[in-house]
Parts: structure tokens; C-alpha cells; sequence
């Protein structure tokens, strides 16, 4: 198991908070755009890895267009 599971950075607590108010299907990069619109600059990296995260631990479920 991951020692860092229950690391919870502002970073992830914005984009978390995002989603939760935006409980649509979007894009990493939606995401980006969502939170710079709010005055929060998060970077690509940290949100694809604030997704897995959330989506190992069961926040968030991951959507592909196959």
C-alpha cells in the first residue's frame, strides 16, 4: 500500500472541491481552465496526479472514450 494515501495537499483539496461543485465529466485540462476561472493556478502534473489519487482511493471514478 501507498505510504502517501492519505496525503491530502491544498492543491488536491481545490481540485477535489472542484469537482465536487462541477459533478460533470471533464478533462484534466477542463479542470485547469475551471479552478484558473477561480483564481487557482494548479499545474498539469499535479492534477492527472491528484486524479489517480482520487481515483484509488475511490473519490473520483475515471471515465475513458474508447
Amino acid at each position: 500500500m501507498n505510504r502517501n494515501v492519505h496525503y491530502q495537499t491544498r492543491q488536491r483539496e481545490l481540485i477535489l472541491s472542484y469537482l465536487k461543485r462541477h459533478p460533470l465529466c471533464m478533462t484534466a485540462e477542463q479542470i485547469i481552465k475551471g479552478l484558473a476561472d477561480e483564481g487557482n493556478t494548479v499545474s498539469k502534473t499535479t492534477v492527472y496526479r491528484s486524479l489517480e489519487f482520487f481515483c484509488l482511493d475511490g473519490s473520483v471514478m475515471r471515465f475513458t472514450n474508447d
